[in-house]
């Protein structure tokens, strides 16, 4: 037998080799293509997670004015792979969360042509007041994606570049009607992590309050000038349907990198609401300090010889905010002025500080100024005291002679108050036991709610300027506020019951004063239905993607009322819902906003038309306010916006003392 030159095991070893060959093609291909395909698919869903995580920082930060408090939100910078039992990974992918520009003044915003009343005008005089900002970046280091955005926040606006362009994934808030918000981004921030990170935002600056402003005249509008990232033509597309906004340019600046100046333009003639905040992040975050101080409230009510007053002021930052733990030094100027119990008060959390101005008898029957200042207490000795500079202020006293039911003191002559029964237009069964400093007035029988009454002076001068006041205008009002003798001697002014309870009525004179103790029974109070109300051809509705509707309510009475729950019905056959999605904390970011001194707000997934809902947040109108309610947006079946222009909405309003107000009207489009 011949063995040497058998072969037939040939082709055995020949298939062995060949299998193992394939095996290794296989495994090379599922390396080169399928892993990084699976991969990438991995980096694509980790990128779609992460754009709702800064959604969620976007909304923390425009939700800070008003108030709120600090919010942690968490951010994915980086994910993992699935594990494989041959094939192998790249290392995990990572990202960046970071601050640019914070540490450039020349990244920030400004207003220019902003003027307010008051002692707040001594800051917003229409010179141009700057702030320093920043932007929020977020760059994923993928090892496959490569067609994945730099996503960046920046003046309330949200949006991812690519390559190819810039996608705004949430709009801006800067201006929103007749409101300007503004929120400076302060601090430190640089994370890179193949896992989560949490940014706590925190309110530095913020509060509820806004201020007043408008252009000084016709031909120096407000303007509102951003530093960003995007162009002038982009945020023209942000802000259009803005019916205040005139223009939107890129003047010419010193912007840093890839940034430029977008000037907003707004129109003359309208009063605007602006409200600034400072949040921060990150490490290095810089405290506020006092900027101004201003007068709490209106002026002064006058006060009698030997009794006091108090004074409050507040104390702000740059922001329009109050601060807290300030230091206020006050003085008196000249003698026998009076005097203040305590000459230096520490604001309170609101950033209050009050005095108390006391009088003797002989303090001078004058207009009396109250110096205060936020500076050292030799601020206070200068002469004369500039109480235009920011940190001082000026408050006027008047102090009146002093007097009671039956009289006012030593002067040329006495003033008294005439028996309410034996004035003209009085009596009958609604007064009793009334006399010169007493009276007890039923309003339930009387034919209204007026009481006519009428001061005298002995002996008789005709010309004399008198002055009417009450001690608690809840009770009751009077009008006119002054008068002047004739030549009887008499002044009168009507006082208007609000309330039950006992109101003093004080009529005064350079000479003395009088007063009579009113007792106000049976009033019928009205109700928060009977005082609010639509303002007729306030009502418009927006024709466009964003579909809505702004109307005001007026509260024409003399209490406030508060608004607590809605219901929106509609003539349209296709308005199903009022639903919201962008977040915030103004007009244009809730269902429903009531833009009062106090404003309230609807939140919810989706309001459907028809229904009674409870406001997420009650609004209350002070007395004479007048407030703006926007409803955005009204959507049908499918969820996609529709406009309500033309077609007749019924809005009732339910109020917190239980009564209702219903009224119907066609927004025209714009």
């Amino acid at each position: 037998m011949r063995f040497r030159d058998d072969e037939r095991g040939q082709s055995v070893q020949i298939g062995a080799v060949l299998l193992f060959a394939t095996l290794i093609v296989a495994f090379s291909s599922y390396q080169a293509f399928v892993v990084p395909q699976q991969n990438q698919a991995v980096e694509f869903s980790h990128n779609q997670q992460v754009q709702g995580e800064l959604q969620d920082l976007r909304n923390a930060i425009v939700s800070m004015p008003g108030g709120g408090s600090t919010t942690a939100t968490s951010v994915t910078l980086g994910t993992t792979y699935p594990s494989r039992a041959l094939a192998q990974n790249p290392g995990p992918p990572s990202g960046s969360l970071r601050t640019q520009g914070t540490g450039d003044e020349r990244v920030a915003f400004s207003v220019r042509n902003a003027t307010a009343t008051g002692e707040t005008g001594d800051v917003w005089n229409g010179s141009l007041r700057s702030y320093d900002t920043g932007v929020v970046s977020y760059d994923p280091r993928y090892n496959v994606y490569d067609g994945a955005p730099l996503s960046v926040y920046e003046h309330s606006v949200l949006y991812n570049e690519f390559r190819s362009g810039t996608i705004v994934t949430a709009g801006q808030t800067v201006v929103d009607g007749r409101t300007i918000s503004l929120v400076a981004v302060n601090g430190s921030l640089e994370r890179t992590s193949t896992g989560a990170t949490s940014v706590d935002v925190r309110p530095v600056s913020s509060a509820e309050e806004t201020i007043l402003v408008e252009a000084p005249d016709g031909d120096s509008p407000v303007t509102v000038n951003l530093t960003s990232r995007l162009s002038a033509s982009r945020w023209q597309t942000l802000l259009d349907g803005e019916e205040h906004v005139r223009d939107v340019t890129e003047p010419p600046s010193d912007a840093p990198g890839e940034f430029r100046t977008v000037r907003i333009t707004l129109d003359p003639g309208v009063t605007y609401r602006l409200q600034l905040t400072k949040v921060g992040v990150g490490t290095r975050v810089t405290e506020e300090p006092p900027e101004y101080l201003t007068r709490e409230g209106g002026p002064v009510e006058p006060v009698t010889k030997g009794q006091s007053r108090d004074v409050t002021l507040e104390v702000r930052d740059a922001y329009n905010n109050p601060v807290s733990g300030v230091s206020v030094n006050a003085s008196v100027d000249g003698d026998n002025t009076g005097s203040l119990a305590q000459e230096m008060v520490y604001t309170d959390g609101d950033g209050h500080a009050t005095f108390t101005y006391e009088t003797t008898g002989s303090t001078s029957a004058d207009t009396h100024q109250i110096n205060a200042t936020t500076n050292a207490t030799a601020a206070l000795d200068a002469r004369p005291f500039d109480g235009s500079l920011p940190k001082n202020v000026t408050v006027d006293v008047r102090v009146q002679g002093g007097g009671g039911g039956g009289g006012g003191g030593a002067g040329a002559y006495d003033i008294s108050w005439t028996d309410p029964q034996d004035t003209d237009g009085n009596g009958g069964d609604a007064l009793s036991d009334c006399s010169q400093s007493a009276c007890t007035w039923d309003v339930g029988a009387s034919d209204g709610d007026t009481l006519a009454l009428e001061s005298v002076i002995d002996p008789t001068y005709e010309g004399v300027d008198v002055d009417f006041a009450v001690s608690d205008s809840s009770v009751g009002t009077v009008s006119p506020g002054n008068g002047t003798t004739g030549s009887d001697g008499a002044a009168t002014t009507t006082l208007t019951a609000q309330s039950d309870g006992t109101v003093d009525v004080l009529a005064s004179t350079s000479e003395g004063s009088a007063v009579i103790e009113v007792t106000v029974e049976n009033v019928e109070e009205a109700s928060s239905s009977e005082q609010v109300g639509y303002v007729d051809g306030s009502g418009t509705a927006r024709v466009g993607d964003e579909s809505r509707v702004d109307f005001d309510v007026q509260n024409t009475g003399s209490e406030s009322a508060t608004i607590t729950g809605i219901r929106v019905e509609s003539t349209g056959s296709n308005h199903v819902t009022i639903a919201e999605y962008n977040g915030g904390s103004g007009a244009g970011q809730h269902e429903v906003y009531i833009a009062a001194s106090t404003p309230g707000r609807l939140e919810v997934n989706s309001y459907s038309i028809g229904t009674t809902t409870s406001l997420t947040a009650s609004a209350t109108l002070a007395p004479g306010e007048q407030a703006q309610v926007t409803m955005l947006n009204f959507r049908n079946n499918g969820g996609n916006t529709v406009s309500a222009a033309d077609d007749e909405l019924t809005v009732t309003l339910f109020f917190q003392d239980g009564s209702s107000t219903t009224f119907s009207f066609v927004p025209p489009g714009y």
